[in-house]
């Protein structure tokens, strides 16, 4: 006979003592968003930099998480491979950023959107509450933006990354301050 319910930690529990790296992550997310918002002119270096770091310190996160739930959700292996996922692309575009800079906007925005897509379409899996939810369509309707129009004006699209950011990384912080409630 396999493992019982009861000695498996459940989905909640695990997401309930993750709180301190979901706040994190929020927090993260959200300066990055603020700084895009307040000076897109800091440009694709910073972007590129930026996000490959955010995108790899979630990979991170995310392969923790998927592991630690492994015996609670039969949805753990989603977090398991967006983080591989995203620490291949971080590694990709950290080892040349000035390549990504010079090959311009559209590749590494088409980078961001297919990692924005990735995370909408997983993060959905999970439906936790009217913010998930929200920063889950949000993520995708963002990747889906910046695949089909890379090329858009640059300080805009910039602009809408940071609000996005801002947004997801504020879904985070409710979460993560919403599951410390609930483990204390």
């Amino acid at each position: 006979m396999e493992g019982k319910i009861e000695d498996q930690e459940s989905y909640d529990q695990v997401l309930w003592s993750s709180w301190k790296i979901l706040l994190l992550r929020g927090i993260f997310i959200s300066l990055i968003g603020l700084i895009l918002l307040l000076w897109p002119s800091s440009g694709l270096a910073f972007t590129a930099i930026a996000f490959s770091l955010f995108i790899g310190i979630d990979g991170i996160t995310q392969m923790v998480i998927g592991f630690k739930m492994n015996n609670a959700s039969d949805l753990w292996w989603g977090s398991v491979l967006r983080g591989v996922i995203e620490i291949i692309i971080a590694a990709v575009i950290l080892s040349h950023p000035k390549g990504f800079g010079e090959m311009g906007a559209a590749a590494i925005l088409v980078i961001i959107g297919i990692v924005l897509i990735i995370a909408g379409i997983i993060d959905f899996q999970f439906k936790r509450g009217r913010t998930g939810i929200l920063s889950s369509i949000l993520l995708f309707i963002m990747g889906v933006l910046l695949l089909t129009a890379p090329l858009f004006t640059i300080t805009v699209i910039l602009r809408i990354i940071g609000i996005t950011a801002m947004a997801a990384g504020a879904a985070r912080i409710i979460r993560a301050v919403q599951y410390k409630k609930q483990s204390i």
